[in-house]
């Protein structure tokens, strides 16, 4: 396989897992783009949409562990587009509702 069909399969893959996490289908789209993601954190790859949209899966898969490693990782990317920063925006949405919940939970006890 030359770079080009390389790069190809690589880019539907990643097409494909980003689908799967829209689709509602959490558990397949962080199978898939797990090893993406991986490639990704060593090679200081900064995809924003792709690292939000794992970490929204992770989350309501109940990946807690990974969810804050996916949060740490987007703290240090540069976000270069409005879209990104939207994302990014929603993310902290997220994290923000589930340390409340979570604040409300230890109240209670």
């Amino acid at each position: 396989m030359n770079k080009e069909d390389a790069l190809r399969s690589f880019v539907k893959e990643v097409k494909k897992g980003k689908q799967q996490l829209k689709d509602k289908r959490f558990e397949e789209g962080i199978q898939t783009l797990t090893p993406y993601i991986e490639l990704f954190r060593q090679t200081d790859v900064a995809e924003p949409q792709v690292f939000v949209s794992y970490a929204i899966a992770q989350l309501r898969t109940g990946e807690f562990e990974g969810f804050l490693r996916t949060v740490e990782d987007i703290k240090g990317m540069e976000l270069k587009t409005e879209a990104e920063v939207k994302a990014v925006e929603k993310l902290e949405g997220f994290l923000h509702d589930v340390l409340a919940q979570l604040a409300s939970s230890d109240k209670q006890l």
